[in-house]
């Protein structure tokens, strides 16, 4: 089950760190606003949720400078980064505010677009979040998102479930299970979406070694599901053991490597 608070702390930490070193995030990002660009028309109210320090929300801002732009976000810090963030760059139609993708704060049938970039593999009530959006959704309305799928960070999974049977520990689950394209699919369907239209993305990235990553993890909010664990020597034991197995098992050509699957996602109010 996914902490909540633990998540929104993460990000709330991140929040400084993030816009350096999180070209993955931004990468995806601009090709599901490129995927926007095409299909959405003109629209007149937009929100972002999930909206992190606010690029693309500001983007938008820029693209639609007659709309009126809203992003929300769980982290309080995030939301602080991205409010000084509109303050520099003077677009006057966008507001950020805090809220969970669960309760969204905004009135029914008001948007016509809603959009979120790798934000609800930290949701835990999906349909009840893609509920949300399809209650402040417009007749006509679309909502288009980016999510982690399945085999994502599997590498980090693997290697901790074999240190744990190395050290001769109980296995604890270490990260979490993301979701599959036809899942995803499901559920959009049952919360009401049509013209419901998902296509998956996958990817490498490399690290110079192990440390490295878990330190990029850490820098964009990620470490809830990477290696936060509570202090002691055997956790530590576990960590280290960890890092080792990792090393053996996911490196090539002088670096380590990580998996991402990226699910592109579009739905429509009738």
């Amino acid at each position: 089950m996914l902490n909540k608070a633990r998540i929104k702390e993460s990000f709330s930490r991140a929040a400084k760190s993030y816009d350096s070193s999180a070209l993955f995030q931004r990468t995806m990002g601009e090709r599901m606003l490129e995927w926007v660009l095409k299909m959405a028309g003109n629209p007149e109210h937009v929100l972002d949720i999930g909206m992190g320090t606010g690029r693309l929300s500001l983007e938008l801002g820029r693209i639609y400078p007659s709309s009126i732009i809203f992003g929300c976000d769980l982290a309080e810090g995030m939301v602080s980064c991205a409010q000084e963030k509109s303050r520099r760059a003077r677009v006057s139609n966008v507001t950020f505010c805090q809220a969970e993708a669960e309760h969204l704060p905004f009135r029914d049938n008001y948007f016509d677009l809603v959009i979120s970039n790798l934000t609800y593999q930290w949701v835990e009530e999906l349909e009840l979040a893609f509920s949300q959006v399809f209650r402040v959704l417009k007749e006509g309305g679309s909502f288009y998102f980016t999510t982690l799928g399945e085999g994502s960070l599997k590498e980090l999974s693997n290697s901790f479930a074999e240190a744990h049977k190395r050290l001769g520990k109980a296995q604890v689950p270490h990260g979490q299970e993301f979701i599959s394209q036809r899942e995803l699919s499901q559920v959009l369907t049952e919360t009401n979406f049509s013209a419901v239209e998902t296509s998956s993305y996958r990817e490498r990235s490399y690290y110079p070694d192990t440390l490295s990553f878990l330190r990029w993890l850490k820098r964009v909010g990620a470490r809830n599901v990477s290696y936060d664990l509570p202090a002691g020597l055997g956790n530590r034991r576990l960590l280290f053991e960890m890092i080792k197995i990792y090393e053996e098992n996911y490196r090539m050509n002088g670096s380590i490597f990580s998996s991402f699957e990226v699910i592109f996602a579009r739905g429509r109010k009738e």
